[in-house]
């Protein structure tokens, strides 16, 4: 009888977070968005309640830069009551300052929801790319990818001039959230990363011209871009990286200009098939983890990766550690947005 109550207890806060329903509250952005310094854009943040209950008093942030004013800042925007499956869309405005240097022509601001307490519930950042008035270049789409942790996958850069201007300096900004690492040692290339450690940014200014109809690519193999997967990447798990490229004006490309070193450049390509905009997207998929298995139940087929590369011990891992009299549990929980 003791045993069975000891069991009792085990399963009995299994039972009644299952019985509570939280709200599961997350804040959907672009990763990545582009924009003419001095003119108003705007952004949609979506905020969703993926929980079974309803949720209460929710209020939308956009964290201010000192490169970006945003609405929903310090006071924030009200969301209010949100119904469990409900989602409710709003719009950032934000205005860019003009970029002096490489290190301006990408910032990051924060996206957040916080709820009753005033805890913050779920973020995401935004990475703005500058671009100078009157440009249209398009990148070709970007197909997702599988790759194996420690490993590196070469990211395909096709841009085309699709406007009517020529344009004197380009700049390729590269985002890739947590578990991923870009690849650029360039002269030309900064490296910025969130206070997190959620996403790293790569901005690369390359100082080619590009007439209109003409488009450039970058080598695969003689100066690659490229994306590694972390030795430690959590999986079965998808991980997004985007790509944006922007005209530069004249101050920021002479200041890149002046670093000496190896350079990240373009050669003549032809048109791409399909074009995506400027900004694309793909996806890298890191397959399920096998390190970590539970040393209980090795063979278990139901362990469930949890992150890094840690595995959730099976129930019947479980109960064989607590017969032995060696029950010790330590479950940590990884939540991402995609």
């Amino acid at each position: 009888m003791v045993f069975a109550a000891l069991l009792a207890g085990l399963a009995a806060p299994a039972a009644a977070a299952a019985d509570t329903g939280i709200p599961n509250i997350t804040v959907e952005v672009p990763q990545q968005v582009t924009a003419v310094a001095g003119r108003i854009t705007t952004v949609t943040a979506t905020v969703v309640n993926h929980g079974r209950t309803a949720a209460a008093d929710l209020v939308l942030h956009s964290a201010d830069t000192g490169a970006l004013a945003t609405t929903c800042g310090d006071e924030g925007c009200p969301v209010g009551d949100l119904a469990a499956g409900a989602s409710r869309k709003y719009t950032i405005s934000f205005t860019p300052a003009a970029a002096t240097g490489v290190e301006d022509i990408a910032s990051t601001f924060e996206v957040s929801v916080s709820g009753t307490t005033g805890a913050v519930l779920d973020s995401a950042p935004v990475t703005v790319a500058r671009t100078t008035a009157g440009t249209d270049l398009a990148l070709a789409g970007i197909d997702d990818v599988a790759v194996d942790r420690g490993n590196y996958t070469n990211v395909p850069i096709t841009v085309r001039n699709s406007g009517t201007r020529m344009v004197s300096h380009l700049a390729l900004v590269l985002v890739a959230e947590q578990a991923l690492q870009p690849v650029a040692g360039y002269a030309n290339c900064e490296f910025d990363r969130t206070d997190d450690f959620s996403y790293t940014t790569v901005t690369c200014l390359i100082d080619q011209t590009l007439g209109p109809g003409q488009t450039l690519s970058l080598p695969a193999t003689t100066n690659p871009l490229l994306v590694k997967v972390a030795p430690d990447a959590g999986g079965p798990d998808e991980y997004a990286v985007s790509a944006a490229v922007v005209g530069v004006g004249d101050t920021a490309a002479g200041v890149a200009a002046a670093e000496p070193g190896p350079r990240l450049t373009l050669r003549a390509a032809a048109a791409p098939d399909d074009l995506a905009g400027d900004v694309t997207s793909f996806r890298i998929d890191v397959s399920a983890s096998t390190a970590g298995v539970s040393a209980a139940d090795p063979a278990a087929d139901d362990d469930t990766t949890v992150g890094s590369t840690d595995r959730l011990p099976s129930p019947t891992g479980w109960l064989a550690a607590f017969i032995a009299g060696a029950l010790v549990v330590l479950i940590a929980r990884r939540r991402r947005t995609a």
